[in-house]
C-alpha cells in the first residue's frame, strides 16, 4: 500500500481547530483569527458537522463538550476515585483533581478525560497503550496510576498529581547551574522513556513542573501518542513552538522529535538565564534542533553528554574540534596548575628584579656619598686656607699695633670670617657623616631584602628536597609529609626572622588543615596570630583573616567555645575597618555560623549563615565558590536540625556549583560529596550512599595520604554505611583501620575519640563484649577534651548507658542516661535523635527494673511527638509499647504492637538492617509468648542467617536461644 500524500495545510488546520474549539463561542473565535480563508473554511466545516459525522481530528465540538462537562461533576465517582474540582480543560479533554475513596489508603491524583474515542477497537488499543505507559517508573516522570471508562464510555486516565511551578517560571532569576541541573533531570527521564520505546511528543514548559525541593517532574508522558491512536500517529497533539518540523508537517513522531523539543526548551531557559559561552550552548541547541532528524543528536544521552561537557568546560561535540578550541578548553579546566606554574616563574623573576633594583640603589647611594665627601673635603681645604690667611693677617696686626682703628676693624672682620668658615667646614663634615650613614643603611636594607629573598627561596626549595630523587628522596612522598617537614624547619631556619616565620606558619597551617592534620594546623595558626600581635606595627586585617581561618578549624575540631571567640573577634576587627558588605565580612559571618553550629546553637547559626549567603551572592553572583561554601555549611546545619529534605536541596546545589567550577578530586568537591553520602545514608538510601562514600574515600586517600585525619574520617563514614546495611564485620575492619590512623597522627583528639566510639557501636551491634571497654575509653577521652555540656560527651554517655542497660548494669547505665538527658534538654529539641534515644533507653531500664507503669509514662511522652519523628524512631516506639504489654501480661497486644513496628520498618527502603534484626527478634519472642508457633517458624530462617555474624556472647543470641530449644529450630 503506497504512502499517503502529506496535506500541506494539515498543521495550520489542526492548530487553529485546537485553538478555537474550547472557546465559549468557537465561531466568533474563528472569525477573529488571522488564518487564511482556505484554512478557516476547513475549520468551520469541522465545527459545523453533526454528531454522527467523523472528522480528521475528533468528534464535533458540541458533543465533545457535552461528554466532558455534562456527564461528570465534582463529587462524582470514577472507580476508586472521587472528583474534587476541575483543574483545567484543553484540546485533549478535561482534567479533574481526584482523591482515592475506596478506603485502602489516602492518595490524590489528576484524572484526564480523553476526548474523541469510540468503538471497541479504539478502546482496546487505548488499553494496550495505557499498559505500556503505566510501566514507566522513573523519579522524574509523573506515573500513570489507573484508567478506565466513564458510564457513557468516555475513557479516562489517572495520573500522579504533581504540585509545583512550570520550569520556566521556577527558573526566573536563577543561575545557569540550576538550569543545567533541572534539564539533566528532564533529559534522564526522556532517555529512560525512549529506552522503553515510548516517545513524549509534546515537551514544553507546561509539561515540566518543579517542586519546592528542586525536583523536576515530567507530565503527560505518551498522552500525545494516545490522542493520535484512533486516527493514526500523525494526529498527535503538539505545541508548535516546541514541535519538530516533522510534527508540524503531520508526519509520525520519533525519539528525534523529543530531542528537537528538548533543544527548543533548553534554548529558551539558557537564554533567559543569560548563560555564559553562548557560542557553545547555542551550538548544542542548533544540533538538537536540526531540520532533518538524522542530523540531530543520535540520542538524548548524547545531548546530555554535550551539556555535561559544556558544564565542565570540556570541548562540546557540537562545535568543530579545532586545535585552538580544544587547547583553550584544556587550559580553562586546568587553570590552577597553569596559574601556579606562572606564579612560580613570576615570583622567581620578581625576586631577581627586586634584588637587582636594591643592588643598584645601594651602588647609587655609595656613589652619591663619595661625591659628597669629595665636596666636603674641598670645602674643608678652602676653610683651612682661609684660616691660614686669617692667622697671617692676625700676625701682621700684632706687628703693626700702631695701625689705625680701620686696620684693627679689618683684622677683626677677617677673624669673624675665619670663624664662619670653620663653622661651615664643621657643618660639611657632619653632612658627610649623615650621607655616609644613609648609604650604609641603604646597603644594609638591600642586603636584608636579598637575605629574605634567599631564605624564602631556600625554604620553598628545601620543602621539595625530600622528594628529589637526585638527593636520595622519594618521588611518591605524600604532600602531607613534605608540609610536616617544612613546619619542623620553620623554627630552626627562621628563628631570627619572626615576621617571615609568622607568614609562612599561616600558609602551612592552611595546607595542614586541608590535608586533615588539624591539630598541627591549629598550633601553626595560633603561633602566626601570636606573632602578628607581637609585631611593632601589627596588621589587624591580617590578624582578622587568621582568626577566621582558626575559627573554622576549631569548629571542625569540635572546640566550640574557642571557635566562637575567634569568629566574633575576626568579625569585630573587619566590621571596624571595612564596609558592611565586604567579602571579608561575609567570610567572618560564615566562620561564626560554623562555630555556633559546632556548639549546637542552631537557631543562632542560621541567621549568621543567611547573612553570609546574602553578601556572597551580592558580591560574586549565585554560582560562585563562596556561595557554594555557605550553601554546604547551611546544608550541614539543616541536617543537624533533622530537616533532611532541606539539607539535601542545599547540598545538591553546592555540589552542582562546585562541579562547574572545580576539577574532579578537588578538596572542596570531596568535602561536599562526603556530606551528601552521609545525608543519603540518613535518608535510607544506603546503597547509593555507600557507592558515593567509597569514591570519596579513594579520592581523599590519593589527596592526603594514609596519615590523615580526613582519610580516617572517611573510613568511619564508610563503616557507618556498611553498618546500616548490616555488613558489620566489614564495618569493624574499616573502624579498626581508622582508629590506627588516629592513634598515629592525632592521639587524644576528637577524631581518636570518635573512632573509639564508632568501633564500640559496631562491636555492640555484633554483641561483642569488648564494646564496653571501647565505650569507656571513648567517654574518658571525650571528657578530657570537652566540658560537661559538650555534645560529644553527651552522646558518649548515651552510648555507654545504652550498653550498660542492655547488659544488665542498669543502675550505672541509668545514671549516665540521666546525665546525657540533662545536657541534651538544654541544647536540642525533644524531637532530636539523641533525646528520643535517651527516652527509649530509660523506658527499657524501667522495664528491666519491673516498673512497666514508669516505662509507659515515658512512652506516652514519646507518643506526643511521634508524628514529627522519622519512621525508624516511630517503629522503636511501637516496639517499646509491645515490650510494655509483655511486662503487663498482655501477650496478644504485645504481638500486635511488634507486628506494627515491623510493618512500619519494612517500608524503609534500606539502611536500618540492625534495627530490623532487633525488631524481628522482638516479634519472634512476642509470638512465642502469645502461642503463635507458625509466626516463630516463619521468622526463624531470616533471623538465623542474620545472627550468623553475632558474637557467641551476644545478648540477642542468648534471648533467642530458648526458642531454638522449645521449637526444635536449627541453631544459628
Amino acid at each position: 500500500m503506497g504512502a499517503q500524500p502529506v496535506d500541506p495545510d494539515y498543521a495550520a488546520v489542526k492548530t487553529l481547530f485546537n485553538a478555537v474549539c474550547d472557546q465559549a463561542d468557537p465561531m466568533a473565535a474563528l472569525a477573529a483569527s488571522p488564518a487564511s480563508p482556505a484554512v478557516a473554511d476547513r475549520v468551520r466545516k469541522l465545527l459545523e458537522r453533526d454528531a454522527d459525522a467523523a472528522t480528521h481530528f475528533s468528534r464535533p465540538v458540541a458533543q465533545l463538550l457535552s461528554d466532558a462537562t455534562q456527564e461528570l461533576h465534582p463529587g462524582d465517582r470514577l472507580g476508586a476515585w472521587t472528583l474534587l474540582r476541575p483543574l483545567g480543560q484543553g484540546g485533549m479533554g478535561s482534567v479533574f483533581l481526584a482523591e482515592r475513596s475506596d478506603g485502602h489508603y489516602q492518595q490524590r491524583a489528576a484524572i484526564k478525560l480523553l476526548r474523541g474515542w469510540s468503538g471497541e477497537t479504539a478502546l482496546a488499543q487505548l488499553a494496550r497503550e495505557r499498559q505500556i505507559l503505566a510501566g514507566l517508573q522513573h523519579p522524574h516522570i509523573a506515573r500513570l496510576i489507573d484508567g478506565g471508562s466513564t458510564p457513557r464510555g468516555q475513557p479516562y486516565l489517572v495520573m500522579d498529581y504533581v504540585e509545583g511551578r512550570r520550569v520556566d517560571h521556577y527558573l526566573q532569576g536563577r543561575g545557569v547551574a540550576e538550569v543545567l541541573a533541572l534539564m539533566s533531570q528532564v533529559g534522564s527521564a526522556v532517555a529512560y522513556a525512549h529506552r522503553q520505546l515510548v516517545v513524549h511528543c509534546d515537551l514544553k514548559p507546561a509539561n515540566v513542573l518543579v517542586g519546592d525541593d528542586g525536583r523536576a517532574m515530567l507530565l503527560d508522558f505518551g498522552i500525545a501518542q494516545l490522542q493520535g491512536l484512533e486516527a493514526g500517529a500523525e494526529l498527535q497533539a503538539m505545541t508548535p513552538r516546541y514541535a519538530s518540523p516533522e510534527q508540524r508537517a503531520g508526519r509520525p513522531s520519533s525519539a528525534a522529535s523529543d530531542i528537537y523539543s528538548l533543544g527548543a526548551l533548553l534554548s529558551e531557559l539558557l537564554d533567559a538565564a543569560a548563560a555564559p559561552r553562548a557560542h557553545e550552548w547555542r551550538a548544542i541547541v542548533a544540533r538538537a534542533c536540526q531540520t532533518e532528524p538524522e542530523r540531530r543528536y543520535p540520542s538524548v544521552d548524547a545531548l546530555l553528554d554535550d551539556l555535561a561537557r559544556y558544564r565542565r568546560h570540556a570541548p562540546v561535540r557540537a562545535l568543530p574540534q579545532t586545535p585552538g578550541y580544544v587547547a583553550a578548553k584544556w587550559l580553562r579546566r586546568r587553570w590552577p596548575w597553569a596559574l601556579a606554574g606562572t606564579g612560580v616563574i613570576a615570583m622567581a623573576g620578581g625576586f631577581t628584579v627586586q634584588l637587582a633594583q636594591q643592588r643598584d640603589r645601594a651602588l647609587q647611594a655609595e656613589e652619591a656619598a663619595r661625591v659628597s665627601a669629595a665636596r666636603a673635603e674641598r670645602e674643608a681645604a678652602r676653610a683651612r686656607e682661609q684660616t691660614r690667611l686669617a692667622e697671617a693677617a692676625q700676625a701682621l696686626a700684632v706687628t703693626q699695633r700702631d695701625r689705625a682703628d680701620e686696620a684693627r676693624a679689618e683684622a677683626q672682620a677677617a677673624r669673624d670670617a675665619a670663624t664662619r668658615e670653620r663653622d661651615l667646614a664643621r657643618t660639611a663634615e657632619r653632612r658627610e657623616q649623615v650621607q655616609r650613614l644613609a648609604a650604609e643603611q641603604a646597603r644594609q636594607a638591600a642586603q636584608a631584602e636579598a637575605t629574605t629573598t634567599r631564605e624564602i627561596s631556600d625554604f620553598v626549595v628545601g620543602l621539595f628536597d625530600a622528594a628529589d630523587l637526585r638527593k636520595g628522596g622519594r618521588a611518591d612522598m605524600p604532600v602531607s609529609q613534605l608540609v610536616e617537614a617544612g613546619s619542623d624547619e620553620l623554627e630552626r631556619k627562621l628563628a631570627d626572622r619572626p615576621e617571615l616565620r609568622g607568614r609562612l606558619q599561616a600558609v602551612l597551617a592552611r595546607v595542614q588543615g586541608n590535608l586533615g592534620q588539624r591539630q598541627q594546623a591549629r598550633r601553626l595558626y595560633e603561633q602566626a596570630i601570636a606573632q602578628e600581635r607581637a609585631n611593632p606595627h601589627p596588621d589587624r586585617l591580617r590578624e582578622a583573616s587568621l582568626l577566621s581561618d582558626l575559627a573554622v578549624l576549631l569548629a571542625n575540631l569540635n572546640a566550640p567555645a574557642p571557635a566562637i571567640a575567634a569568629a566574633r573577634e575576626s568579625l569585630a576587627l573587619r566590621q571596624a575597618r571595612l564596609s558592611a558588605d565586604s567579602p571579608a565580612v561575609a567570610e567572618s559571618w560564615n566562620a561564626l555560623g560554623l562555630a555556633l553550629r559546632s556548639a549546637d546553637a542552631l537557631d543562632e547559626a542560621r541567621p549568621a549563615f543567611a547573612t553570609s549567603l546574602a553578601l556572597r551572592e551580592r558580591n560574586g553572583g549565585g554560582d560562585s565558590l563562596e556561595v557554594a561554601s555557605t550553601l554546604h555549611n547551611m546544608g550541614l546545619l539543616e541536617r543537624a536540625a533533622g530537616r533532611l529534605e532541606a539539607a539535601e536541596v542545599l547540598l545538591e546545589r553546592a555540589a552542582t556549583i562546585k562541579a562547574l567550577r572545580l576539577p574532579e578530586g578537588h578538596h572542596d568537591r570531596i568535602s561536599t560529596d562526603r556530606q551528601r553520602a552521609i545525608l543519603l545514608g540518613q535518608l535510607g538510601q544506603s546503597e547509593r550512599a555507600l557507592a558515593l562514600q567509597r569514591r570519596v574515600a579513594q579520592q581523599q586517600r590519593r589527596l592526603s595520604g594514609e596519615n590523615s585525619s580526613l582519610w580516617s574520617n572517611d573510613l568511619r563514614e564508610l563503616a557507618a554505611l556498611l553498618g546500616q546495611l548490616g555488613r558489620l564485620p566489614e564495618a569493624v575492619t574499616h573502624l579498626e583501620q581508622a582508629l590506627a590512623v588516629e592513634e598515629r597522627v592525632a592521639p587524644g583528639s576528637n577524631g581518636h575519640a570518635l573512632s573509639l566510639n564508632n568501633l564500640a557501636v559496631a562491636l555492640s551491634d555484633l554483641g561483642n563484649p569488648d564494646a564496653g571497654r571501647r565505650f569507656e575509653e571513648s567517654l574518658a577521652l571525650r571528657r578530657r577534651i570537652g566540658g560537661p555540656q559538650d555534645a560529644l560527651v553527651r552522646r558518649a554517655e548515651l552510648n555507654l548507658g545504652r550498653w550498660l542497660v542492655r547488659t544488665g548494669q542498669v543502675e550505672r547505665g541509668v545514671a549516665l542516661l540521666q546525665s546525657a538527658e540533662a545536657g541534651a534538654a538544654q541544647r536540642v529539641p525533644a524531637t532530636h535523635d539523641d533525646r528520643v534515644d535517651i527516652q527509649l533507653m530509660l523506658a527499657q531500664a524501667e522495664l528491666g527494673a519491673s516498673r512497666p507503669d514508669a516505662a509507659a509514662a515515658r512512652a506516652a511522652q514519646l507518643q506526643s511527638i511521634e508524628a514529627q519523628l522519622r519512621p525508624p524512631r516511630r517503629a522503636q516506639i511501637l516496639s517499646l509499647l509491645g515490650l510494655i504489654a509483655t511486662a503487663r501480661g498482655q501477650p496478644q497486644q504485645a504481638l500486635e504492637r511488634q507486628r506494627e513496628a515491623q510493618a512500619m520498618l519494612a517500608r524503609q527502603p534500606q539502611g536500618v538492617a540492625i534495627l530490623k534484626l532487633r525488631l524481628d527478634a522482638e516479634l519472634a519472642l512476642a509470638a512465642a509468648d502469645a502461642g503463635e508457633t507458625q509466626v516463630v517458624r516463619d521468622l526463624w530462617p531470616g533471623l538465623r542467617t542474620r545472627l550468623a555474624d553475632q558474637h557467641a556472647a551476644s545478648q540477642l543470641r542468648a534471648r533467642l536461644a530458648p526458642l531454638v530449644q522449645a521449637y526444635g529450630l536449627a541453631p544459628s
